[in-house]
C-alpha cells in the first residue's frame, strides 16, 4: 500500500466508514469506532500511552515508517517518513504528529472543538499539501 491510498483508507475512517471519494461504506459505524479505538490505545506500538498523551487522536504506525492518523469527523492523514525510533516510529512522522496536533488544536481530549475557521482549514490544507516535500521545522 502507498501513502496515497494509506491517506484514503484513514479519511474513510475519518469519515465514520465512509469512503469520501466514492462515497461507498466500506466499514460499519460500530467497526469503525471499534478499530479507532484499539489504534488509540495500542496503534503506536510501545510508544501508544506517550501518543494518547501528546497527540491524542487514534493512530497506527507501521515498520516502513508509515503512520496512520485519524482525526475524526475531520480527515485522515498519512505519514510516511523512515527512519524509525528504537520503538519501531517513524522519528518524522512522530514531530510532524505532534506539530499537527498543536497548531491545529487536534488532540482529542480538548475542551475546545477542532472547528477550524476558514483562515485556519486554508493553513491546514497548505500544510499538508506541502508536507510531502517541507522540512517539518518549518512548521
Amino acid at each position: 500500500m502507498d501513502s496515497e491510498r494509506a491517506s484514503i483508507m484513514a479519511a474513510t475512517l475519518a469519515n465514520g466508514g465512509t469512503c469520501p471519494l466514492t462515497k461507498e461504506k466500506v466499514f460499519n459505524k460500530k467497526s469503525t469506532r471499534n478499530a479507532l479505538s484499539i489504534m488509540l490505545s495500542c496503534g503506536m506500538y510501545d510508544y501508544s500511552g506517550e501518543w494518547m498523551f501528546k497527540i491524542g487522536v487514534p493512530a497506527k504506525s507501521g515498520v516502513s515508517g508509515l503512520i496512520l492518523m485519524v482525526i475524526p469527523n475531520l480527515c485522515g492523514i498519512s505519514i510516511w517518513s523512515p527512519p524509525l525510533d528504537k520503538i519501531g516510529n517513524s522519528v518524522r512522522g512522530i514531530k510532524l504528529a505532534e506539530r499537527l496536533v498543536e497548531k491545529f488544536n487536534l488532540h482529542n481530549i480538548n475542551f475546545s472543538e477542532h472547528n477550524l475557521n476558514s483562515k485556519d482549514k486554508i493553513d491546514f490544507i497548505e500544510v499538508i499539501s506541502a508536507i510531502t516535500s517541507v522540512d517539518i521545522n518549518h512548521l
